[in-house]
């Protein structure tokens, strides 16, 4: 172990020099979090029926939302396997009554196996 190159004495600690320590104002926002159900999600986003969200998981650095699904239309892969990225397809259409209805296409052949 080494020995300090100056051993301060309680006496003199009278003599010593405080400098204060750089205070930044601290940095408020306005937050607040909240959970939501895979169910809210597949609904919103019309996720085609059979198709359901197993998993999400967030990035950080893109700021965006990684799901990972399960369903018919989806590569078919072992227990264990790596899944699969996939980059889908959205459109939608609006029907004669207004209504807004997504059409996906999973486009698996993008996949990365």
């Amino acid at each position: 172990m080494t020995q300090p190159s100056e051993t301060i004495k309680a006496a003199d600690v009278h003599d010593l020099e405080i400098k204060p320590i750089a205070v930044t104002e601290t940095e408020t926002r306005h937050m607040a979090s909240f959970a939501i159900s895979p169910t809210l999600l597949e609904q919103v986003l019309e996720i085609p029926a059979g198709h359901e969200i197993v998993g999400a998981k967030w990035d950080f650095a893109s700021r965006t939302v990684r799901l990972f699904l399960e369903g018919p239309d989806l590569p078919e892969i072992e227990r264990g396997q790596l899944v699969p990225s996939i980059c889908p397809i959205v459109r939608y259409y609006i029907d004669d009554e207004g209504k807004r209805h997504h059409v996906w296409d999973w486009n698996n052949s993008g996949s990365n196996k």
